[in-house]
């Protein structure tokens, strides 16, 4: 099975998590690119609110809010994790990600 690039990096980030259980920090590392425009944003969107403060006030809002919700996935994501572990086929995850690692070095 050809898989996307996005595809055997979500393999390969639940492998991590099979092999070294699933934390904030290794979730905080796959993710921190995106946390980190959301947290550059938000100071951003405290600078404007001193200025404007209704646009200010709403993106702050929206930005916090945003980053509340990542971090309430990551809870719902943690408390389902021990289902997935009994319900994945691990093996098979492995012979995905270890096939298309194999046709990528081949190019």
């Amino acid at each position: 099975m050809k898989l996307t690039k996005s595809q055997l990096k979500f393999l390969r980030a639940w492998l991590l998590f099979h092999h070294s259980g699933f934390t904030f920090g290794h979730w905080f590392r796959l993710n921190w690119k995106v946390l980190l425009i959301i947290a550059v944003l938000l100071v951003c969107s405290a600078f404007v609110a001193a200025a404007i403060p209704l646009v200010g006030g709403i993106c702050f809002g929206f930005y916090l809010g945003t980053a509340s919700r990542d971090i309430t996935y990551f809870r719902i994501a943690r408390r389902r994790w021990p289902v997935v572990l009994d319900v994945v086929n691990w093996e098979r995850v492995q012979q995905l990600v270890d096939a298309n690692d194999k046709s990528v070095t081949t190019k």
